[in-house]
């Protein structure tokens, strides 16, 4: 009898212990939102408005395409097609090998250099669906002059 109530009492530090160890184990599996991650490429869309707004531009911004001439935005070079901006993102998110960094805003944020222009690539909070895409090392188109502008120098 005394040695099922021994086992008994040890019982809780037991199961809490291995809460503990699920505990880091997780963490593991889910690192924090600084950390590089790897997401299921199969899982990551491209949908049609996202297309849009990385070529040309929405209510919401973007506009990466040459000649675009959206206000502030980056364009991919001029010998860029819409079929090659597009084929990178996608590209980009096939890959399995691809880093992923996870925002604070919650938005998964990949960059790679594709044919010498530095390429990112933002994903939801979700990281399965693409919300725009940009170069990195290109001009942006000019800023008009306001005083709210923090694009301005």
């Amino acid at each position: 009898m005394k040695r099922k109530t021994a086992v008994m009492a040890v019982i809780p530090t037991l199961v809490a212990m291995a809460w503990f160890v699920v505990g880091i184990v997780n963490t593991a599996i889910d690192p924090p939102h600084t950390a590089n991650q790897r997401l299921m490429a199969e899982d990551i869309r491209i949908s049609e408005p996202a297309i849009q707004h990385i070529l040309y531009g929405d209510n919401y911004g973007g506009g990466h395409l040459h000649g675009a001439n959206v206000p502030c935005k980056s364009e991919f070079p001029s010998d860029w097609s819409a079929d090659d901006v597009i084929n990178t993102v996608r590209t980009m998110t096939a890959n399995d090998n691809q880093d992923w960094r996870k925002e604070d805003n919650g938005y998964h944020v990949g960059e790679n250099t594709i044919r010498g222009v530095r390429v990112r690539v933002v994903l939801d909070r979700d990281g399965d669906d693409v919300i725009t895409a940009y170069p990195l090392n290109t001009r942006r188109n000019p800023c008009p002059r306001t005083a709210n502008n923090d694009n301005n120098p």
